[in-house]
């Protein structure tokens, strides 16, 4: 007898973005526009492997032996050349060897590691993430028990960074709660902190003795590499301790193949790796060991001086093509004569997303009308804008706006 059981109940709702994205795969519309899911594309639309890559891989099939099991932390090897590119020269000596890392499956599967061990040592704590917010920060923390809460990182309507909101709202946070911070490319907004900035956050989390958590999923989308994990060494250097989640789905176009890190800085060595091994009971329970193939082809490339060359210049190169897109945007819709205010600081932002004025029904209108997707809350994936479909998108949001002005702040 059935029970039912095996079944989802019938409201269950659609994860917004892969819902969307599904949507869009079953439009059978020649003219339709993904500005859905995160992921680097050409102006062509592809999202290639990068040549360094291949080289990698062509390495690794000549020179693997094996197929067996990677350690649970992953290779030492691999940890520590991730350490160099998150921390600078040297890795974690510049923290005097305070920090300590375990590899995830990608950056989701490092977050959720970061989740199992602060409800393991901090199930009172709350985590304290932007608003707005990248949608799967609030679902990966309270699918563990934790409480989130919201501070006030960016105004939509002036497109500016809301410092003095966030630091106010931060105010109310506990000892001992938990700040997710975006290291560089804020998603949605695409603002980022100034150094002073960085600062100003970390010596407020530092007084009030509040846990820094560093998502770093856009390592060298925003002005460098070097430069896009500085916020995270400031903040870690003035708090003394913190977790960094790092992803390389994106700045190594490894998407598929799910390689991420989770990193524990602690007061002294012994405790970094005492988090490490507590965590390791987690990823047990999960997944057991984490994938070899990408993280092999990471550590090739990062251990390589000519390829490590080799793929700083393909990450520019992506750097750049999001840059010339949100000018391309921005230059379409001064074309059609769309109000300035929808897309404000599309410019000067930076990253794979934007957060645009667009309400829940403009987007309804742009999907159901001109076949374009994008999120309810107007975020789009500057990475799906092409040239070949600008006049499109462009004409179709200047359209939805002389139906539906853009409401008044």
């Amino acid at each position: 007898m059935s029970h039912g059981f095996i079944a989802a109940p019938k409201d269950a709702p659609l994860d917004p973005i892969t819902g969307l994205d599904q949507l869009f795969r079953d439009d059978p519309s020649p003219a339709k526009i993904n500005l859905v899911v995160g992921v680097w594309q050409n102006d062509n639309g592809e999202s290639p492997v990068l040549n360094t890559v291949k080289k990698a891989e062509e390495r690794l099939l000549r020179t693997e032996t094996s197929k067996s099991y990677l350690p649970m932390a992953g290779e030492s090897r691999f940890l520590e050349v991730v350490h160099e590119l998150v921390f600078g020269e040297g890795g974690a000596s510049a923290l005097s060897g305070r920090a300590a890392s375990l590899q995830a499956p990608g950056g989701t599967g490092a977050l959720r590691l970061a989740a199992e061990f602060i409800f393991d040592h901090r199930p009172e704590a709350t985590v304290w993430i932007t608003s707005p917010a990248y949608p799967n920060h609030k679902g990966i923390f309270e699918s563990v028990g934790l409480r989130t809460d919201s501070y006030r990182y960016y105004d939509v309507a002036s497109g500016t960074l809301t410092l003095h909101e966030a630091l106010g709202d931060l105010e109310r946070a506990r000892p001992g709660d938990v700040v997710i911070l975006h290291g560089c490319c804020h998603n949605p907004s695409g603002a980022d902190l100034a150094v002073e900035q960085w600062r100003s956050l970390a010596a407020l989390l530092a007084a009030r003795n509040l846990v820094p958590l560093i998502d770093l999923a856009y390592l060298g989308f925003a002005r460098s590499l070097a430069e896009d994990s500085a916020g995270a060494r400031i903040m870690l250097a003035a708090c003394g301790e913190g977790i960094v989640t790092t992803s390389f789905s994106k700045n190594f176009a490894l998407y598929g193949e799910r390689v991420g890190v989770v990193t524990f800085v602690s007061e002294t060595p012994a405790a970094a790796r005492a988090c490490v091994e507590r965590t390791k009971t987690y990823a047990r329970r999960i997944y057991s060991s984490p994938p070899a193939h990408g993280s092999r082809i990471v550590m090739e490339i990062l251990s390589d001086p000519e390829l490590r060359q080799a793929w700083v210049h393909e990450v520019t190169g992506m750097r750049q093509r999001l840059k010339a897109a949100r000018l391309l945007f921005s230059n379409g819709l001064a074309a059609h004569q769309v109000d300035r205010r929808v897309a404000p600081s599309l410019i000067e932002n930076v990253g794979m997303f934007a957060l645009t004025r667009l309400t829940a029904a403009h987007v309804t209108r742009l999907k159901d009308r001109h076949h374009v997707y994008m999120l309810p809350n107007g975020r789009l994936s500057v990475a799906g804008i092409r040239t070949a479909t600008m006049e499109h998108l462009c004409s179709s949001v200047a359209d939805v706006l002389k139906h539906e002005p853009l409401p008044d702040v």
